[in-house]
């Protein structure tokens, strides 16, 4: 009851005053403090910036949650499983993308600089990441209705995606084709059988 009365003279005084400051301030009448709200004032936080949301190109899965893993020549060590997302038909350039390597624990996000169409309905977006020492990295990455093929440099390896549908493998390119051995030719000439000496 005296919170109301204190209120109403101080709103109502005979000199016509108006209390100054914020509403939750403290009024003063006569010799009392009183405040005009009951409950306390919530502090204030500062407003966060808005957190843009970049299109993740892909998410790594368990090996053993899919039927059938997608076929490829090798096994090849450390590699990962991948479902890729349909996020690529609204990129443009200038946007920032969200790639990440499950192998290495890290998600790099690289700056899309040109989208290049190519043959059969495939497009292939370069994207590049600047590291704080000024080093360039180059992402390419290749889409098409069935396929999609990237290689990425990173600053801790390079890695290839090879995939078909929406699955992959993400691979690391130092462990890839090591079943190869370079001391053979490339090439064979027409009518002649490959050789298999060095």
């Amino acid at each position: 009851m005296l919170i109301s009365v204190s209120v109403y003279f101080a709103w109502h005084s005979p000199e016509g005053a108006v209390p100054s400051g914020p509403p939750d301030s403290p009024t003063a009448v006569g010799d009392e403090t009183t405040l005009e709200t009951d409950a306390p004032a919530e502090p204030v936080a500062a407003e966060e910036p808005a957190q843009v949301d970049l299109d993740t190109l892909w998410t790594a899965i368990d090996e053993e949650s899919v039927t059938a893993v997608p076929a490829y020549k090798e096994v090849v060590q450390d590699r990962a499983l991948v479902r890729i997302a349909d996020v690529s038909g609204g990129w443009r350039v200038g946007q920032r993308i969200a790639v990440p390597i499950p192998q290495l624990n890290e998600t790099f996000t690289p700056v899309i600089d040109s989208i290049q169409p190519g043959p059969s309905g495939t497009r292939s977006y370069v994207a590049t990441l600047t590291m704080v020492e000024g080093r360039v990295h180059r992402f390419t990455i290749t889409v098409g209705p069935r396929n999609t093929f990237a290689h990425l440099s990173t600053p801790l390896g390079t890695y290839e995606l090879v995939a078909t549908g929406e699955l992959g493998w993400l691979m690391p390119t130092a462990n890839m084709d090591r079943h190869v051995d370079h001391n053979l030719p490339d090439f064979a000439y027409p009518g002649e059988p490959p050789s298999l000496e060095p």
